[in-house]
């Protein structure tokens, strides 16, 4: 996980995730999911990366986990947005996206 981070050079996570080996290269993506199911708070960009959809779409998922993961994370996300997250079904996104602490 220490080599997802922005810190690390893209050409070193590129060679990681090109490895023939996929349980090398798919380790950062199945952690972050992982962690999604756990509900432990993870940022935006490793959420898109792991998910391979943009910010928007991952707000929309079917699974709330996600959905809260997504409010959490997404800090400068849009209004429309931020009203379709305080507007969830689950309670678990509703609270998330309502985190002021978590809002610039």
């Amino acid at each position: 996980m220490l080599l997802h981070g922005a810190g690390s050079p893209p050409a070193m996570r590129r060679r990681i995730a090109d490895r023939p080996d996929p349980a090398i290269g798919d380790a950062s993506a199945e952690f972050v999911r992982t962690m999604v199911e756990c509900g432990a708070p993870m940022g935006i960009e490793g959420l898109v990366e792991a998910y391979g959809r943009p910010p928007g779409e991952l707000a929309a998922a079917s699974d709330p986990k996600l959905r809260a993961g997504v409010a959490e994370a997404w800090r400068d996300r849009p209004m429309a947005l931020q009203l379709a997250l305080l507007t969830d079904p689950d309670p678990t996104v509703r609270a998330a996206a309502t985190d002021d602490s978590l809002r610039d």
